[in-house]
């Protein structure tokens, strides 16, 4: 692992002396292994230039051995007492920096871990309200049917809002994320519900719910059940999330509608009004496992299977059902077999797919919101393989995390450029430190947040931040 200091000329460090004066200092270890990333910081030294007075780069192994020395030093003639001045200046930054866990040198942390009592496999991303965070787990210690919980950005405070029952007349194993509006966390659970007026087969889990609750865990209500098809083309087992425009919500459900291929729905938020906007048939796309982007009154959305070759699709429909529109059949070569909810920035789709490009391990793809000028913008490799969930914008760069499709991964997080550049590996999950990120990404500040399914101590899954590089301070004017 490799950390780069830059001290500047108006930094703690300043020596008006030296001010034009570079130095390197250098912690050498072991020489790390062979890696294929194209930048991976987690493991690959970073050299660059030095502002004014120059820059050191920190290299060390897991054993904590390490050496130390000032590749050169050009000062004055009696500039002994500045050298070791700077050494010991460096070796105390160091110290700093270095002391406690190398995961938070790396700017990775664990804020939660799940041991089973207080839930496990927390599937879908976290979503923030206030100085909380919020999510969902599919599993939990009373009746294993998962539960609501929120906790501050630090991990303290962790409190569980509700523990799903299950049919009848509660959902059950929540696979997507939570959705905020007003004073209100609106969810989806991919099974459950099944009362008496609205179950085909009470010997099943039910076909899940749509559920809302207060941010305290008040008022919680099941506000919609789906039947498992029949008579009223029901669509079944919503996988997804929520997204508004202020007067309903949208949704996807894997199975169920028309055509039992899945279905695209909207309802009121107290239930009312349900509507199925589109039912999938196949040849359009089959299973929309993803949550929707929404954009100027357009959905947009994925398929797992179905089109031409049925690989998944990317499709766009009106908020009120018009309009539908398949705008890219995926090929295998180009990715396959979609989970992700796409985004949209600079007048672009961007989107991942788990499976499919140049090594079968899934692709950042982007294309425009008419399904034009299709790209692959990086296609994973197994080393850092599966994305099950899309990107989200930080800046100019996307930002996501994988799973663990490849033999030798339990994930890792990367980002790259808006036209595929740049990719850089931020972190590789060992899975002690967590494994299997199914859902996105949230931005907090400077922060990443995230859950993992998987891993940590007891392998129950975890919450986990990551702090992001800040830029550079740019030279100082004296």
């Amino acid at each position: 692992m490799s950390l780069l200091i830059i001290l500047p000329a108006c930094s703690p460090f300043y020596l008006p002396i030296a001010k034009y004066h570079h130095f390197e200092f250098s912690f050498k270890g072991k020489p790390t292994e062979n890696r294929s990333e194209e930048n991976d910081i987690t493991e690959q030294p970073q050299k660059r230039n030095s502002y004014i007075l120059g820059a050191f780069a920190v290299d060390f192994e897991t054993d904590d051995s390490f050496s130390c020395q000032l590749n050169h030093l050009n000062l004055p003639e009696g500039g002994e007492t500045m050298r070791r001045g700077l050494m010991v200046a460096v070796l105390f930054l160091f110290t700093l920096l270095v002391a406690g866990d190398r995961t938070a040198l790396a700017g990775y942390r664990i804020i939660h871990e799940f041991d089973g009592t207080d839930g496990f496999a927390p599937y879908g991303h976290l979503i923030s309200v206030g100085h909380r965070l919020y999510g969902m787990t599919a599993g939990d210690s009373i009746d294993n049917k998962g539960m609501v919980f929120s906790l501050t950005s630090d991990g303290s405070d962790f409190t569980v809002l509700h523990h799903f029952a299950g049919q009848p007349g509660d959902g059950e194993w929540p696979q997507g994320s939570l959705f905020y509006q007003g004073d209100t966390l609106y969810g989806i659970t991919w099974a459950g519900g099944c009362s008496e007026n609205n179950c085909l087969n009470p010997d099943n889990n039910g076909c899940g719910t749509l559920f809302s609750l207060r941010t305290n865990g008040s008022n919680y209500k099941v506000f919609w059940e789906f039947s498992c098809g029949g008579a009223d083309l029901s669509a079944s087992l919503p996988y997804a999330h929520f997204v508004s425009d202020g007067r309903r919500l949208y949704s996807t459900a894997e199975l169920g509608g028309e055509f039992e291929s899945g279905a695209v729905f909207a309802v009121r938020p107290d239930g009312t009004g349900f509507t199925i906007l589109h039912s999938f048939s196949g040849s359009d796309g089959n299973q929309p496992a993803g949550g929707l982007a929404l954009e100027n009154g357009i959905l947009y959305g994925t398929t797992f299977s179905g089109g031409d070759n049925n690989l998944g699709t990317v499709f766009s429909i009106g908020t009120n059902g018009s309009n539908f529109k398949v705008l890219h059949h995926f090929g295998g070569s180009d990715g396959e077999q979609c989970f992700s909810t796409p985004i949209l920035a600079y007048n672009r789709i961007f989107g991942a797919t788990a499976y499919g490009g140049v090594y079968n391990q899934g692709v950042i793809f982007s294309m425009r919101p008419d399904g034009a000028d299709y790209q692959i913008l990086h296609s994973f490799t197994e080393n850092d393989s599966g994305p099950h969930e899309g990107v989200i914008l930080v800046g100019d760069k996307l930002y996501g995390a994988t799973t663990n499709n490849g033999p030798t991964t339990f994930g890792v997080i990367y980002s790259l450029g808006l036209d595929g550049s740049q990719y850089t590996v931020w972190h590789r999950f060992d899975y002690n430190d967590g494994s299997w990120v199914r859902g996105r990404l949230l931005l907090l500040g400077n922060t990443l947040f995230g859950l993992a399914s998987h891993g940590g101590q007891s392998g129950n899954g975890l919450v986990f931040a990551f702090d992001l590089p800040r830029p550079p301070t740019p030279p100082c004017r004296r």
